[in-house]
């Protein structure tokens, strides 16, 4: 009776030791993987991660963010960028090549082990610190080049001066239209002369220059970094530009009605009336100007004020004044008047009647000799005779206003500019100008201050955490950890220490989870069994069945049912992601994290089985002794008699080791 209630506590222990089997099992198989850098490490191989980054996972995912910044610009790109073109499938290839280049994944995956079997030994309580160096110097320091080599492919250049210059040339020549210059130019046309000024290629070559004026700074290498772009030598370029779309808007009308037709009024603008009568109108008086500014003139005087103009904006010249020549304009202006003028004398002469007597003819010759007009025209003297005679006094009369009151030459300052183009288009040249005098230049002062405005995530020690990870110098050790990420939670710190102590104090002590189920096991050995060869039995049997029921849910059950559910909650999650690049990614991440946890649950699976095995080759030997070994026992020894011969037989003593051979 009382063996039987013993073997009743033995079965019912047999579960708990099962469970017990199960939790043991799990933390040995957490620290052989979880908390080992080595199996870590190699699990990440295993699953290609490195590799998988780049193909799978920053490219679909930049391409799904560059669609969502074409749907809508302004969510990435400020003002100045809005008219940037995006192309999400080739430029996101590149972008991630580029950044392939920088860290090849054999270079990505050296440091990732660097910082796992740093900082996993620290984590798990393993070590009190760590000492982290990317060295990644001479990668930031070789990035110009780089970045050189796929500006080309991105035709980042040209897009950049379409998408910044080519928007404000056609907003300055929007004003001048505004103003009244009849000019019409396209977006297209717009952007070609953007990059006729700024030509892609020297915009790359910029570029690459800051980057390498920055390396040095991001890697601690320098302890200031400024950035200087120069502008005058776009200035020529910029001029020729401009005297072409003059010439395609035919400027010449504009630059005359706006400028220079005003001052030769101010000359000409109250000489109305000549001797003898004669009248000049204003009609004839513009006609007079036009003649006095012809086309090829003003353009010169154009081309003259646009020269004097890139040579204000380029800083040769501090102040804005441009000459006009109008010197040889008087003497054009006063044969133009002249001729005018002897052609309405020549119509009044020969309007004039022929005198009908010779008193009259008398007296109109007397007139003309005077330099009267005559009442008549007298016959002895012919229409040419009395023109030249009367036209002497309109020369000098013409003459003296005219040439004095033309001045040889007036001077254009910021405020006819201002007058002629428009106060905003004064004040974006002034702007323009000090980018080209002084050129762009932006230090490290500058873009402290502008991460200090912004209010954003980043701050300004967070980019003194990046110098110091590009710096190879410095070493990140736990004390930078924790002033980075624990610093504002002072009790999150010592929560985080104690869980490190916990961790690490398990660690060291991990053996012991065996203790446990081993206990277990040996009072079920000890209720169960009568003999050792009874407990061996009693003992091997529950690891068996553990292990074997383990093995059994890690592997077929795993594979019947648990695999086919997995892929349905795949399906089911990828299902409600709606851009197809990021449901790829999601899709192939997950796989990759179900074949993870496939070769972590079979090497569990695997270590139950090995106990499974082992148990079961002892219960099997076990058994066998209880089967076969029982004729090999020997009696025990008689109490000899004293003499030579056969001790006599005990009954008493017989019956016991029967008795104990069939308990047995």
């Amino acid at each position: 009776m009382l063996i039987l209630l013993r073997r009743i506590f033995a079965i019912i222990l047999i579960p708990v030791f099962l469970m017990l089997f199960l939790l043991t099992l799990l933390i040995w198989q957490i620290l052989a993987t979880i908390g080992d850098p080595e199996a870590i490490k190699e699990e990440l191989v295993k699953a290609d991660i490195y590799n998988f980054i780049y193909d799978d996972v920053m490219e679909p995912l930049l391409i799904d963010a560059l669609e969502e910044v074409v749907a809508d610009p302004g969510k990435l790109l400020n003002d100045d960028l809005i008219e940037l073109e995006i192309r999400p499938e080739t430029d996101s290839p590149e972008i991630v090549g580029l950044l392939r280049d920088f860290l090849p994944p054999d270079e990505l995956q050296a440091r990732v082990e660097h910082v796992i079997d740093e900082f996993v030994p620290y984590i798990t309580g393993d070590t009190d610190e760590f000492q982290i160096q990317l060295r990644l110097g001479e990668r930031v320091r070789a990035w110009p080049e780089l970045v050189a080599s796929r500006l080309d492919a991105l035709d980042a250049g040209d897009r950049l001066s379409s998408a910044v210059l080519g928007p404000i040339l056609e907003s300055s020549l929007d004003a001048l239209q505004a103003e009244g210059l009849d000019v019409a130019i396209t977006p297209q046309r717009a952007r070609e002369i953007a990059q006729s000024v700024v030509p892609g290629d020297w915009i790359e070559t910029q570029f690459v220059n800051a980057t390498r004026d920055v390396s040095g700074w991001l890697t601690r290498t320098e302890d200031h970094f400024q950035v200087t772009v120069q502008f005058a030598d776009r200035i020529p370029r910029a001029t020729q530009a401009l005297k072409d779309v003059l010439d395609e808007a035919n400027a010449e009308q504009f630059l005359f009605q706006s400028l220079i037709e005003p001052e030769l009024n101010k000359a000409l603008g109250s000489f109305t009336a000549l001797s003898h009568g004669i009248l000049i109108s204003d009609e004839e008086i513009a006609a007079a100007i036009e003649e006095v500014a012809p086309v090829p003139w003003i353009r010169e005087q154009r081309n003259g004020i646009i020269d004097s103009l890139s040579g204000y904006m380029s800083g040769e010249t501090d102040q804005l004044a441009l000459s006009i020549d109008l010197s040889d304009r008087g003497e054009t202006a006063a044969a133009v008047l002249i001729d005018l003028a002897e052609r309405k004398l020549r119509e009044l002469v020969d309007g004039t009647p022929d005198c009908r007597t010779i008193t009259e003819g008398l007296r109109a010759a007397q007139d003309v000799q005077r330099g009267r007009f005559p009442s008549c025209k007298p016959a002895e003297i012919n229409s040419d005779t009395i023109l030249s005679v009367l036209s002497g006094p309109f020369k000098t009369e013409i003459e003296r206003l005219i040439v004095t009151q033309i001045p040889d030459s007036f001077t254009f300052t910021e405020n006819d500019l201002a007058a002629l183009i428009g106060e905003s288009s004064v004040q974006s040249i002034d702007n323009v100008r000090k980018f080209v005098a002084d050129g762009f230049t932006y230090t490290d002062t500058e873009l402290r201050v502008d991460i200090a405005k912004r209010n954003s995530d980043f701050t300004l020690d967070d980019l003194d955490v990046v110098r110091d990870l590009l710096d190879d110098n410095h070493t990140f050790t736990e004390t930078d950890f924790t002033d980075s990420f624990l610093r504002n939670r002072p009790d999150l710190l010592d929560d985080f220490d104690n869980v490190r102590d916990q961790v690490g104090r398990g660690r060291s002590l991990w053996f012991l989870v065996f203790f446990v189920p081993g206990l277990v096991l040996l009072i079920i050995a000890f209720l169960g069994g009568r003999n050792w060869n009874s407990r061996l039995k009693w003992a091997m049997f529950p690891v068996f069945v553990s292990g074997l029921l383990i093995w059994i849910a890690t592997s077929p059950v795993y594979d019947a049912y648990a695999q086919d559910e997995i892929d349905m909650q795949i399906i089911r999650i990828t299902g409600e992601i709606e851009r197809e690049e990021a449901r790829v990614v999601v899709a192939e991440a997950l796989d990759r994290g179900v074949d993870v946890l496939t070769r972590w649950k079979s090497e569990f699976g695997s270590r139950a089985g090995y106990f499974a095995i082992a148990s079961g080759i002892v219960l099997a030997g076990s058994i066998g002794v209880s089967i076969f070994g029982t004729g090999n026992l020997r009696r025990p020894r008689r109490p000899s008699g004293g003499g030579g011969g056969p001790a006599p037989s005990d009954p008493g003593a017989d019956a016991a080791y029967e008795a104990s051979r069939e308990k047995a």
